[in-house]
C-alpha cells in the first residue's frame, strides 16, 4: 500500500507540473503585445477604440480624418497619425509593427524589441532606444527618418542605413524581370533620395502635440 501511495503521489506531481507548463505557455502565447494609451477617432478593426484596450497578435488599428492614436508596446511607444492604419505581429524577439497606410512615429526602449514593416521594406533600429518616423506616400513610395539613433532599411537584401537626424524618400521600382524570382514574393529595386528631416518631422510634431493629455480633453 505505501508503494501505491508513493506512485500515485508521483503521478499527481508530474501531472501538476505538465499543467503548470501548459498554462504558462498558453498565457505567453495569448499575452497582449501592447495597450492603447490614448486615442481619438480611432478604431480597433471595426470597433471604436477605448483607452486602455489591450492589443494582441494580428490586431489592426486605424485612425480617421483628424484622428490620432498612441500605443504602448512595453516601454516603447508608437504614435499613429490621421488616416493611418497599423497592424501588430509577434516575432521571435519582440513585436513587428506594419504600417499599412498613413504615418507613424516611434520611440524605442531597452527590453522592448521592435521592428517595422512599411510596404516591402523591413525597418530595424540598430539601438533599442532609437526613435524615428515612417510614412506611406504611395503604393510604391515611403519615407523614413531617424530622430535618435540609427535605422536600417532592408528591401530584398538591399540594406540602407538611416543615420540620426536624416530622412529619406524611398521608391520601390520593379526589378529586372530576368532576375531570379522567389515564389510568392515581388522583387524591387530601392531608389533612395535624401530629404529634409525638418519638413518631414513637422507633421509628426503636430501629431505629438495633439496627443498630449492637455489636448485630448
Amino acid at each position: 500500500m505505501p508503494k501505491l501511495v508513493q506512485t500515485t503521489g508521483l503521478i499527481l506531481i508530474l501531472l501538476l507540473g505538465v499543467a503548470v507548463t501548459c498554462s504558462a505557455a498558453t498565457t505567453g502565447a495569448n499575452a497582449p503585445l501592447g495597450v492603447i494609451v490614448i486615442g481619438q477617432k480611432a478604431m480597433l478593426g471595426s470597433v471604436p477604440i477605448a483607452d486602455g484596450t489591450s492589443l494582441f497578435d494580428g490586431d489592426t488599428v486605424s485612425t480617421q480624418d483628424q484622428g490620432s492614436l498612441r500605443i504602448s508596446l512595453g516601454a516603447a511607444q508608437v504614435w499613429l497619425g490621421q488616416n493611418s492604419a497599423l497592424s501588430l505581429h509577434k516575432t521571435a524577439t519582440g513585436v513587428e509593427a506594419r504600417l499599412e497606410t498613413g504615418m507613424m512615429r516611434f520611440s524605442g526602449a531597452a527590453g522592448a524589441p521592435l521592428e517595422f514593416r512599411v510596404l516591402d521594406a523591413l525597418v530595424r533600429p540598430k539601438q533599442p532606444t532609437a526613435a524615428g518616423q515612417l510614412a506611406v506616400i504611395t503604393p510604391t513610395e515611403f519615407q523614413v527618418g531617424s530622430t535618435s539613433g540609427t535605422l536600417t532599411v532592408d528591401v530584398d537584401g538591399d540594406v540602407r542605413t538611416v543615420e540620426e537626424s536624416t530622412a529619406y524618400d524611398a521608391t520601390l521600382s520593379s526589378a529586372d524581370p530576368q532576375m531570379p524570382q522567389v515564389a510568392g514574393r515581388r522583387h524591387f529595386i530601392l531608389l533612395w533620395v535624401i530629404i529634409s528631416l525638418i519638413a518631414f518631422g513637422t507633421v509628426f510634431a503636430i501629431l505629438h502635440a495633439r496627443m498630449s493629455p492637455s489636448h485630448m480633453h
